[in-house]
């Protein structure tokens, strides 16, 4: 911790610091004001040379003049010796540090200093030098040189002046600016340790604050660190233990610093090395935050164990921060909470299955189910009361073993024969049998049968009425049968109840509605058999239609209709489903049942044929196919039995009286239905036989023709049906085959039986009996359709045929299919004015005429139908 000393301390090391950078600055600048003082030193120099090479050459020209007065001798002696001075001069000059100008002035002057020596030798070599013209002039000149040396000398010297004067003055300014830095510097060198100080002081009582705070973060750290109820240690990388909080301490009964440097897995497992599941060892691998529930015997109970990783600067991890918290009571309250919430959804679940449901076998059997998984009982059984029996009966059971089931189902308990049933009938409560052997109110030789262990039997009760019993028991262990059981089963055995209830009541409003349905079904079928009857006069297609619309008003798995022929004593399968014989049977009387209703007259049911005795082949037949019951009801037409209606099913007793009797109106309708369809096929046989007698007629005009148009009738519906053709269509081909050449009806026999080649009027007459049969058959209203074929069977596709050159689009199908069995009967047929071509030559000449005379599609289908030279 800071002290005021030490913070004193502090602040005269910086004040210390401070003057030392002061004194630096200021130690800077006195360095650069000792460069103009050298400076002035070498300027003064350099002007002290210069003044006294001045002097000495004023004594070297006081010398000659004085030599050249006198002829003093002596005087050349020292004349020379002031030369050689001021030559020294000169070079003493020359070395010192002169600028640009003082070199300049410096390089003029020693020429003439060179040029005036040159004459003073010239002068001391004249002997009598006093008077003498020569030594004058030579003087003269020496005085000339002399005054510009003395000049440039001058010169010098002023600069050198100059120059004193100018570092003398920047000395003066360089010390004036030092004095200032040097105020400045203490003024600044002052202040600034002032502030330094100031902080230094602010900053030791902002540490010291801080400080103490640390300190009391770190006690109250290890205050919360030690009242923490958990196991918290932290642990180095190499599972020490290097710091435990109070609670681990105590666990162990011994000091926090005991524990200190021992191994982890030594202290919390008792082991020799860490356990798989340990989470320090998984945090220090992977660096991540480690989790594991712990059931350690050594510690004794159930812990939830944390670790998270201590790293450092680096990023590595170092050791971990390990926390173990005692769940062992948690854990036991969340099973406890788990078990109740499993109880609650099992019940719930009951509740959902007996209420989505209305049948009672499956609401019986889903409670047995699920009861088990709410009390842990080994076994559970329901019975529900029989009032028309007044018995008891099984209705479903769990847990029972095998050779057990067959003894519960044949149970019939009646009144008086167990007590434990009567008294819970009697007082509608729960009855728990703790020790069934010794118990007077259950026979031992039930107890004993079924080894019925301590149980619960509950009333089921609707209102106001016990309809049942719920029974749970337990054989494995002995289980004290407490409220809680009782409350589930109790609470079951309602809910069952409710749902039995509804049940029943949806049972007998379904039961209403259906019968309603079934009386609106049979009301709606009939009335479709009546449009189907008008609709239609095809038989087979009648009963088919009528046969579809049965199931849906009767519930079946097989409906036949047979018709009687009694002169082959004989029945024969006409229209149906269901059953594995082929449509067209025929079934000899002799081996069928079903003739007792020839015999009678009357409908028969059969609710069983296992109880039927004599059952002749086709019946246990029947019965072999899966077939259990089923009813046979007489078709009449004018009181006479002509066909069979048989509805049968799988199920035993399948058929109620109003089955039977809707039974009999669907048969009643039938045989109306059938007398209509036999009436047309009578007039639709008078109707062809009809025209089968003018085709007759036509034909018979010619013994040439006889018998062409019922071949190519023939011909025409095998090539019709081989395309597919609707049976409306069929019947339109058949008519329109017939009738095809009846406008020959007015054609000449001298034309028709001409044996040799046709004029163009006689031919022209015969291209005219198409439009002429048209008109003759256009009255009558069904023959639309005809009246095509007839028109149009010597058209062409190609557009080159007669009475109207149609093409293909225009030409009907009746007429392109009358247009080839035509041609083919003619090719093939003698005439008088031919011979017939043969099979193989007509077949060809057909294919060739395929695409220009005939239909391509015609032809394929034509081919297909024929066998060698013969219509198949």
């Amino acid at each position: 911790m800071f002290t005021y000393r030490t913070k004193l301390v502090a602040g005269f090391a910086a004040l210390f610091l401070v003057l030392l950078i002061a004194n630096t600055v200021d130690h800077f600048y006195i360095s650069k004001l000792y460069r103009p003082l050298n400076e002035i030193e070498e300027a003064c120099q350099k002007r002290h040379y210069t003044s006294n090479l001045l002097l000495t050459l004023k004594d070297v020209l006081t010398s000659h003049n004085d030599y050249l007065i006198t002829g003093n001798p002596v005087e050349k002696e020292n004349i020379m010796n002031l030369m050689e001075q001021i030559d020294n001069m000169l070079k003493i000059i020359a070395k010192t540090t002169l600028k640009y100008e003082e070199q300049a002035l410096l390089k003029i002057a020693q020429p003439k200093f060179e040029e005036i020596k040159h004459l003073a030798e010239e002068i001391f070599a004249i002997e009598n030098p006093i008077g003498n013209k020569t030594g004058s002039e030579l003087m003269k000149r020496m005085d000339t040189s002399a005054y510009v040396l003395k000049k440039y000398l001058e010169r010098t010297n002023e600069i050198h002046h100059e120059k004193t004067i100018s570092a003398i003055n920047n000395t003066k300014s360089l010390y004036k600016l030092e004095s200032k830095i040097y105020w400045i510097s203490v003024l600044f060198s002052v202040v600034f340790a002032t502030v330094i100080g100031l902080f230094i002081y602010h900053a030791g009582n902002e540490l010291q604050r801080r400080t103490k705070q640390i300190e009391s973060a770190k006690q109250e750290w290890e205050r919360t660190f030690d009242a923490v109820k958990d196991f918290v240690t932290i642990h180095d990388k190499d599972f020490n233990i290097i710091r435990v909080n109070k609670a681990t301490a105590e666990r162990f009964n011994t000091t926090p610093e005991a524990l200190i440097g021992k191994k982890c897995y030594e202290v919390f497992h008792c082991t020799s090395e860490p356990t798989s599941m340990c989470p320090h060892k998984k945090t220090i691998e992977t660096g991540e935050p480690s989790v594991a529930e712990l059931d350690d015997p050594y510690l004794g109970g159930i812990f939830y164990t944390l670790s998270y990783p201590l790293i450092n600067e680096s990023g590595e991890v170092y050791g971990s921060v390990h926390i173990m918290r005692d769940v062992t009571e948690q854990k036991k309250a969340d099973q406890k909470v788990k078990d109740e919430a499993e109880i609650n959804k099992a019940v719930l679940t009951v509740a959902k299955f007996i209420s989505s449901t209305m049948d009672v076998e499956t609401i019986t059997q889903n409670v047995v189910q699920i009861t088990p998984s709410l009390v842990k009982c080994d076994r559970c059984v329901m019975l529900l009361w029989d009032d028309k029996q007044n018995v008891l009966l099984p209705m479903a059971y769990h847990g029972l073993e095998a050779n057990l089931v067959p003894v519960f189902k044949a149970l019939r308990i009646k009144p008086g024969e167990i007590k434990a049933v009567d008294e819970i009938k009697k007082q509608k409560t729960t009855m728990v049998i703790e020790d069934p052997i010794n118990s007077p109110l259950l026979p031992s030789e039930l107890v004993n049968t079924f080894k019925i262990g301590p149980n619960i039997m509950t009333p089921i009760i609707s209102r106001g009425e016990v309809m049942g019993m719920l029974i749970i028991d337990y054989i494995k262990e002995h289980c004290t049968l407490g409220p809680r059981q009782i409350a589930i089963v109790e609470g079951i055995a309602a809910q069952t109840g409710i749902a039995l209830e509804n049940a029943r009541l949806y049972r007998e409003s379904m039961d209403r509605m259906m019968e309603l349905e079934h009386h609106v079904q049979t009301i709606q079928a009939l009335h479709d058999i009546d449009i189907s009857i008008l609709s239609t006069v095809n038989r087979d297609e009648i009963l088919e239609t009528s046969v579809q619309m049965i199931r849906r008003i009767i519930p079946c798995d097989r409906i036949t209709v047979v018709t009687v022929d009694k002169e082959a004593k004989c029945f024969k399968y006409v229209a149906g489903f269901g059953i594995e014989f082929p449509k067209g049977l025929i079934v000899p009387f002799e081996d069928t049942n079903a003739t007792e209703v020839l015999r009678t007259g009357r409908p028969i049911s059969r609710p069983n044929f296992f109880f039927e005795k004599n059952l002749l082949p086709l019946d246990r037949k029947f019965m072999e196919q899966g077939f259990r019951s089923d009813i046979r009801i007489p078709i009449k037409v004018k009181e006479e039995i002509v066909a069979l209606l048989n509805i049968g099913s799988y199920r035993i007793a399948a058929y109620t009286p109003e089955h039977l009797s809707t039974a009999e109106k669907l048969a009643t309708q039938f045989g109306v239905a059938l007398e209509h369809a036999r009436l047309f096929q009578d007039l639709q046989d008078l109707l062809i036989n009809t025209v089968k007698t003018l085709a007759t007629t036509i034909d018979a005009k010619s013994p040439w023709t006889r018998g062409h148009s019922e071949r190519v009738t023939k011909l025409a519906i095998n090539i019709g049906r081989k395309m597919e053709l609707t049976q409306k269509e069929i019947d339109d081909l058949q008519f329109a085959g017939l009738l095809h050449d009846i406008g020959k009806i007015g054609t000449s026999e001298h034309i028709i039986d001409k044996p040799g080649k046709l004029t163009d009027e006689e031919f022209a007459i015969v291209k005219e009996h198409p439009s002429k049969g048209a008109e003759i058959i256009k009255p009558i209203k069904q023959f639309e359709n005809v009246i095509q074929g007839v028109l149009q069977h010597h058209e062409r596709i190609d557009g080159m045929g007669y009475p109207n050159g149609l093409k293909n689009g225009g030409i009907h199908i009746l007429g392109k299919i009358l247009a080839l069995a035509d041609a083919y009967d003619a090719m093939t047929s003698e005439r008088p004015y031919r011979k017939g071509l043969g099979w193989d030559k007509t077949i060809a000449e057909i294919k060739r005429c395929a695409g220009t005379q005939f239909d391509p599609t015609v032809v394929d289908a034509f081919l297909s139908t024929m066998e060698k030279g013969l219509p198949a």
